[in-house]
């Protein structure tokens, strides 16, 4: 009976850790690791949400600010709603960790 109770135990302590995973991820300065529940969330969100956070990711790059007068034949609108058009898209279709913050 105790080896069978211990069976048990060891078993349910295995498919307890199975529930946790690694999550790694790197900045300019540093690495961070981070545990997470596997049947909660998934690393595609993890990943989605700290892409959502990390600064310059949806930022427009075309170029909208001019200094001269003449400048303003160098701006493009079509390019720029094209730019803002893909990312207003990429960011919309984000799947990220559900949460009320």
């Amino acid at each position: 009976m105790k080896i069978l109770l211990i069976a048990i135990l060891i078993l349910c302590q295995t498919v307890a850790f199975a529930q946790t995973k690694r999550f790694q991820w790197t900045t300019e300065l540093c690495e961070y690791e981070g545990t997470y529940d596997a049947k909660k969330y998934t690393e595609v969100q993890l990943k989605n949400t700290l892409r959502l956070f990390a600064v310059g990711s949806f930022d427009i790059e075309t170029e909208v600010t001019v200094w001269k007068y003449e400048e303003i034949k160098k701006l493009n609108a079509v390019a720029l709603d094209r730019e803002y058009e893909s990312k207003s898209t990429a960011l919309k279709n984000l799947r990220v960790v559900k949460s009320a913050y």
